[in-house]
């Protein structure tokens, strides 16, 4: 399959292929120091870097509406691929990757999708199941918290064992504090873990190194 580029419609400059790379494009700039005078500045791939949900990510600028500047925007190599390549007659909002590789952005392997279809996708289901009947464990600002199941961590949270299952399938749970975020850890407890727990529905332990 050949490489196709597409403009990014949202934000001029930039354009995005079906094998998920990225570029800006050739532009007509002002010189700083003589703004008469114009130059062509050349286009150049544009490198993403891997945000905490796993997927590639690219900052662009995109200009103001008013004036002369520009605003930084975020977006995911995924979602742009999508939204140039794949029709979405269903106006779905999520896009699911086939193959459950975040980093893999080609559009044969990207497809959109209903939140519940993209949950329960190929090991989603699995993975679901053991967060529900699997020793879980949660790490919030450095201390370990050990559950039984899902179903002893949701009352002691506070929410659904949904939730809790959801948390585990990310790997995190980003909550507010105060102007920023805070990122907690939620994974399956491994076998050291689970020999902490012992007969226990839950325990704490210390701060994970």
């Amino acid at each position: 399959m050949d490489e196709i580029w597409k403009d990014i419609a949202d934000i001029r400059g930039y354009q995005i292929s079906n094998f998920g790379n990225i570029r800006s494009v050739d532009r007509v700039v002002n010189h700083s120091n003589s703004p008469s005078k114009q130059a062509i500045k050349k286009g150049q791939p544009i490198k993403p870097f891997i945000n905490k949900g796993g997927y590639k990510e690219v900052v662009l600028l995109k200009k103001c509406f008013v004036g002369t500047g520009y605003n930084k925007v975020h977006r995911t190599i995924h979602r742009l691929v999508a939204q140039a390549f794949l029709e979405n007659p269903n106006k779905y909002e999520e896009i699911n990757h086939k193959d459950e590789n975040k980093l893999n952005n080609n559009v044969n392997n990207l497809e959109w999708c209903s939140r519940i279809y993209n949950v329960l996708y190929g090991t989603g289901n699995k993975r679901s199941h053991e967060s529900r009947e699997q020793a879980i464990i949660s790490i919030i600002d450095g201390i370990r918290t050990i559950y039984k199941s899902s179903k002893i961590a949701a009352p002691k949270e506070c929410v659904s064992i949904a939730a809790i299952r959801y948390r585990v399938r990310k790997g995190y749970f980003k909550r507010k504090f105060g102007h920023s975020n805070k990122i907690d850890i939620w994974r399956l407890a491994n076998a050291k873990e689970i020999e902490l727990l012992g007969s226990s529905n839950f325990v704490t332990i210390k701060d994970e190194d």
